[in-house]
C-alpha cells in the first residue's frame, strides 16, 4: 500500500469505531512488515493517535532497537510463529529460523512487549503439537495460539473418500 492508501484505511477505520464505539485496534502483518518503507511513519501515526496494534511478523529485523522504538509506538505485542521443532520448523520457513524466533522470544521480553507464538497446524506437524506446546512453555512466549492450515488448491485432493 501506498502511504496515502494506510492514511485512508487508517482514518476509515478509526472513523468506523467512534461510531460503532468499539475500541480501534490493528494487527499489521505482510511476511515481515518492519520492511515496508512506510513502517516507521505508521508507527508514528499509532504513536500520534495512541491506537493500540501487534505485529504479526518475523523475526530477522527484530532486534532491541526496534522493539525498543515499536514500544514507544505502542505496541502491544509481537507475535512470530512456531511451526515445528528446529528441522521441520526450519524446512517449513527459512534454515535458521528457528534460533532466530527463539532469540527474538527473549528480545521481546526485554523489550517489555508481549510475545504471542502462532503454531500452523497441519498433517505435517500434528505429532510435533506436544513438543511445540512445551518449547513456549520453556521459552515463557506471553500467548500461544494455533491456527488451522488451509491448502491452496492444489494441495487439496479433488478424490472424496468411500463412504
Amino acid at each position: 500500500m501506498s502511504w496515502p492508501e494506510i492514511e485512508s484505511v487508517f482514518e476509515i477505520c478509526l472513523d468506523m469505531c467512534q461510531k460503532s464505539k468499539p475500541i480501534p485496534y490493528f494487527y499489521i502483518t505482510g511476511g515481515d512488515p518492519i520492511l515496508h518503507c512506510h513502517f516507521w511513519d505508521l508507527m508514528e501515526l499509532f504513536k500520534l493517535d495512541k491506537t493500540a496494534f501487534t505485529i504479526l511478523g518475523n523475526p530477522f529485523h527484530l532486534n532491541a532497537e526496534v522493539g525498543q522504538r515499536i514500544k514507544v509506538c505502542g505496541s502491544q505485542r509481537y507475535q512470530l510463529s512456531i511451526d515445528g521443532l528446529r528441522e521441520m520448523h526450519d524446512c517449513i520457513l527459512k534454515p535458521g529460523s528457528f534460533d532466530t524466533t527463539l532469540k527474538k522470544i527473549k528480545c521481546l521480553h526485554d523489550t517489555d512487549i508481549r510475545c504471542a507464538i502462532m503454531t500452523t497446524v497441519s498433517g505435517t506437524n500434528i505429532d510435533k503439537i506436544p513438543g511445540i506446546i512445551d518449547l513456549v512453555v520453556e521459552q515463557k512466549a506471553d500467548i500461544f495460539a494455533f491456527a488451522r492450515y488451509c491448502p491452496t488448491s492444489s494441495e487439496k485432493t479433488t478424490h472424496l473418500s468411500p463412504a
